[in-house]
C-alpha cells in the first residue's frame, strides 16, 4: 500500500529558510517578533496525513556544509550514515533531511545569526 503526502502549511524563517540550503531544522514553538517568520509554505505532513495542529513548527532550509563547517554537533549528526528504513523517512523535504531541534525559535536563530554571520 503507497502513502502519499499531504500538504502542511508551516510557518517558515524568513531570514534562514534558503531555497539551496540541504538540511530542515524544525523548531517547537513559532517565532517571536526577533525572530522574523513567513506567513506560511506549503510542507508536507507525514504519510498518514497527520498533522501537528495543535502544535506550532518553524522550519529553518539551511546549509550542512555551513553548520558541519562551524559546529561539531552539527558535523557529527551530518556525518552519521542513513540506514535504509530512514532514507524513507516521511521527515524529508524536496530531498533535505529533516532534524528536530528542542530549542527555542529565538534561541535557534541567534545561534543561526551567529553561524551566518549576520
Amino acid at each position: 500500500m503507497t502513502t502519499s503526502l499531504q500538504p502542511l502549511a508551516v510557518k517558515t524563517h524568513s531570514e534562514f529558510f534558503f531555497n539551496d540550503g540541504n538540511a530542515m531544522l524544525r523548531v517547537k514553538g513559532s517565532a517571536t517578533a526577533n525572530a522574523s517568520v513567513d506567513a506560511t509554505k506549503t510542507l508536507c505532513s507525514t504519510p498518514d496525513g497527520s498533522s501537528t495542529s495543535d502544535t506550532t513548527y518553524t522550519y529553518f532550509r539551511v546549509h550542512k556544509s555551513i553548520l558541519s563547517d562551524l559546529s561539531d554537533v552539527f558535523s557529527t549528526m551530518f556525518s552519521i550514515p542513513q540506514s535504509e528504513s530512514q532514507s524513507s523517512d516521511p521527515f524529508t523535504y524536496e530531498g533535505c533531511d529533516m532534524v528536530e531541534l528542542h530549542d527555542d525559535v529565538s534561541d535557534v536563530t541567534k545561534l543561526m545569526k551567529v553561524i551566518y554571520g549576520r
